[in-house]
C-alpha cells in the first residue's frame, strides 16, 4: 500500500519483519526478540505495526513493544 500521512509535531514509527525474517521449522521468524523468553517475535500474523507519537524516541518504542506483544 502506498500512502501519505501529514505529520505535525508528531512521529510515525513502524516496527515489523517485512523482508526482515528468516523461514524457521515452516514459520516465519522475525529480528525482533521477545524480552520475556530472548527469543524472536514470530512474524506472523503481524507483517508491521506503526504507531503515532509526540516524537521518535516514545514511537519507536511502542512500535516495538506493540509488535512484541502481537
Amino acid at each position: 500500500l502506498c500512502g501519505r500521512v501529514l505529520l505535525r509535531d508528531q512521529s510515525l514509527s513502524t516496527s515489523g519483519a517485512l523482508g526482515q525474517f528468516v523461514t524457521a521449522r515452516g514459520r516465519p521468524v522475525g529480528h525482533l526478540l521477545d524480552p520475556r523468553t530472548g527469543l524472536p517475535v514470530v512474524a506472523e500474523p503481524l507483517a508491521a505495526l506503526s504507531v503515532l507519537a509526540p516524537d521518535a524516541a516514545l514511537g519507536d518504542a511502542l512500535s516495538t513493544a506493540f509488535m512484541v506483544q502481537g
